[in-house]
Protein backbone atom coordinates (compact mmCIF):
# COMPACT_ATOMS: atom_id res chain seq x y z
CA UNK A 1 0.00 0.00 0.00
CA UNK A 2 2.87 2.32 0.89
CA UNK A 3 4.51 1.50 -2.42
CA UNK A 4 1.30 2.41 -4.30
CA UNK A 5 0.95 5.77 -2.52
CA UNK A 6 4.60 6.68 -3.20
CA UNK A 7 4.25 5.77 -6.87
CA UNK A 8 0.98 7.69 -7.15
CA UNK A 9 2.48 10.81 -5.55
CA UNK A 10 5.56 10.54 -7.77
CA UNK A 11 3.38 10.15 -10.84
CA UNK A 12 1.29 13.18 -9.85
CA UNK A 13 4.42 15.29 -9.28
CA UNK A 14 5.84 14.22 -12.62
CA UNK A 15 2.58 15.06 -14.42
CA UNK A 16 2.45 18.53 -12.82
CA UNK A 17 6.03 19.23 -13.91
CA UNK A 18 5.36 17.98 -17.43
CA UNK A 19 2.17 20.05 -17.70
CA UNK A 20 3.98 23.16 -16.58
CA UNK A 21 6.70 22.82 -19.19
CA UNK A 22 4.42 21.73 -22.00
CA UNK A 23 1.68 24.33 -21.49
CA UNK A 24 1.05 27.12 -23.97
CA UNK A 25 3.33 30.08 -23.89
CA UNK A 26 2.06 33.60 -23.35
CA UNK A 27 2.88 34.46 -26.95
CA UNK A 28 0.30 32.00 -28.24
CA UNK A 29 -2.56 33.75 -26.48
CA UNK A 30 -1.56 37.26 -27.52
CA UNK A 31 -1.44 36.25 -31.18
CA UNK A 32 -4.86 34.63 -30.91
CA UNK A 33 -6.48 37.83 -29.64
CA UNK A 34 -5.54 39.95 -32.66
CA UNK A 35 -8.60 40.60 -34.82
CA UNK A 36 -7.58 40.90 -38.47
CA UNK A 37 -10.93 42.50 -39.32
CA UNK A 38 -10.48 45.42 -36.90
CA UNK A 39 -7.96 47.88 -38.32
CA UNK A 40 -5.73 49.78 -35.93
CA UNK A 41 -5.37 52.80 -38.21
CA UNK A 42 -8.45 54.26 -39.89
CA UNK A 43 -7.88 56.72 -42.70
CA UNK A 44 -10.29 59.64 -43.22
CA UNK A 45 -11.67 58.37 -46.53
CA UNK A 46 -13.21 55.47 -44.61
CA UNK A 47 -14.88 57.66 -41.97
CA UNK A 48 -16.29 60.32 -44.31
CA UNK A 49 -18.99 58.16 -45.98
CA UNK A 50 -20.42 57.09 -42.62
CA UNK A 51 -20.64 60.72 -41.50
CA UNK A 52 -22.34 61.76 -44.74
CA UNK A 53 -24.81 58.87 -44.69
CA UNK A 54 -25.74 59.50 -41.05
CA UNK A 55 -26.25 63.19 -41.77
CA UNK A 56 -28.40 62.45 -44.82
CA UNK A 57 -30.47 59.96 -42.83
CA UNK A 58 -31.05 62.43 -40.00
CA UNK A 59 -31.89 65.35 -42.27
CA UNK A 60 -33.88 63.49 -44.90
CA UNK A 61 -35.69 61.24 -42.46
CA UNK A 62 -37.25 62.41 -39.23
CA UNK A 63 -36.32 66.11 -39.42
CA UNK A 64 -37.90 66.49 -42.85
CA UNK A 65 -40.98 64.52 -41.88
CA UNK A 66 -41.64 66.61 -38.77
CA UNK A 67 -41.03 69.96 -40.43
CA UNK A 68 -43.14 69.02 -43.49
CA UNK A 69 -46.06 68.00 -41.30
CA UNK A 70 -45.83 71.11 -39.12
CA UNK A 71 -45.68 73.41 -42.17
CA UNK A 72 -48.62 71.44 -43.61
CA UNK A 73 -46.63 70.64 -46.70
CA UNK A 74 -47.45 66.95 -46.32
CA UNK A 75 -50.33 65.19 -44.66
CA UNK A 76 -50.23 61.74 -43.18
CA UNK A 77 -53.17 59.39 -42.94
CA UNK A 78 -51.48 56.66 -40.95
CA UNK A 79 -51.68 56.52 -37.19
CA UNK A 80 -48.23 57.98 -36.57
CA UNK A 81 -48.37 60.66 -39.25
CA UNK A 82 -51.85 61.80 -38.32
CA UNK A 83 -50.75 62.22 -34.70
CA UNK A 84 -47.84 64.39 -35.85
CA UNK A 85 -50.19 66.34 -38.07
CA UNK A 86 -52.29 67.14 -35.00
CA UNK A 87 -49.12 68.32 -33.17
CA UNK A 88 -49.01 65.30 -30.88
CA UNK A 89 -45.27 64.90 -30.53
CA UNK A 90 -43.63 63.37 -27.50
CA UNK A 91 -40.04 63.73 -26.39
CA UNK A 92 -39.24 60.19 -27.46
CA UNK A 93 -40.17 61.00 -31.07
CA UNK A 94 -37.18 63.31 -31.40
CA UNK A 95 -34.70 61.29 -29.32
CA UNK A 96 -33.63 59.28 -32.35
CA UNK A 97 -32.72 62.40 -34.35
CA UNK A 98 -30.89 64.03 -31.43
CA UNK A 99 -28.88 60.94 -30.65
CA UNK A 100 -28.12 60.26 -34.30
CA UNK A 101 -26.89 63.79 -34.92
CA UNK A 102 -24.66 63.82 -31.83
CA UNK A 103 -23.22 60.31 -31.95
CA UNK A 104 -23.23 59.18 -35.56
CA UNK A 105 -22.70 62.56 -37.19
CA UNK A 106 -20.85 64.88 -34.80
CA UNK A 107 -18.96 62.15 -32.92
CA UNK A 108 -17.66 60.49 -36.08
CA UNK A 109 -17.05 63.89 -37.65
CA UNK A 110 -14.88 64.92 -34.71
CA UNK A 111 -12.90 61.71 -35.17
CA UNK A 112 -12.58 62.51 -38.89
CA UNK A 113 -11.39 66.04 -38.10
CA UNK A 114 -8.83 64.80 -35.57
CA UNK A 115 -7.43 62.19 -37.93
CA UNK A 116 -7.40 64.63 -40.86
CA UNK A 117 -5.54 67.30 -38.90
CA UNK A 118 -3.04 64.77 -37.56
CA UNK A 119 -2.20 63.54 -41.05
CA UNK A 120 -1.80 65.44 -44.27
CA UNK A 121 -5.43 65.12 -45.32
CA UNK A 122 -6.25 68.80 -45.84
CA UNK A 123 -9.21 68.14 -48.15
CA UNK A 124 -10.86 65.88 -45.58
CA UNK A 125 -10.18 68.42 -42.86
CA UNK A 126 -12.03 71.09 -44.83
CA UNK A 127 -14.94 68.78 -45.60
CA UNK A 128 -15.12 67.81 -41.95
CA UNK A 129 -15.29 71.44 -40.81
CA UNK A 130 -18.10 72.19 -43.28
CA UNK A 131 -20.05 69.11 -42.17
CA UNK A 132 -19.54 70.08 -38.51
CA UNK A 133 -20.92 73.58 -39.11
CA UNK A 134 -23.85 72.23 -41.12
CA UNK A 135 -24.71 69.58 -38.52
CA UNK A 136 -24.59 72.12 -35.71
CA UNK A 137 -26.83 74.44 -37.75
CA UNK A 138 -29.38 71.63 -38.10
CA UNK A 139 -29.28 71.10 -34.34
CA UNK A 140 -29.66 74.81 -33.60
CA UNK A 141 -32.54 75.10 -36.06
CA UNK A 142 -34.30 72.17 -34.45
CA UNK A 143 -33.62 72.68 -30.75
CA UNK A 144 -32.28 76.20 -30.21
CA UNK A 145 -29.22 76.42 -27.97
CA UNK A 146 -27.32 73.15 -28.04
CA UNK A 147 -24.12 72.16 -26.24
CA UNK A 148 -21.03 72.52 -28.37
CA UNK A 149 -17.96 73.49 -26.33
CA UNK A 150 -18.79 70.96 -23.57
CA UNK A 151 -20.07 68.31 -25.97
CA UNK A 152 -18.14 65.58 -27.74
CA UNK A 153 -15.50 65.25 -25.02
CA UNK A 154 -16.38 61.67 -24.15
CA UNK A 155 -14.95 58.59 -25.73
Amino acid sequence: MKYLIKNLLGLMLLSVILLQFSSCSKETFTKANINPNAPTIIVPNVILPSVEISLAYAQGGDLTRFSDLFMQQNIGFGRQSSAYYQYIVTSTDLDNVWGNLYTSVLGNNKDLLTRSDAGVYNAYSGISRILMAYSLQLLVDGWGSVPYSQALKGD
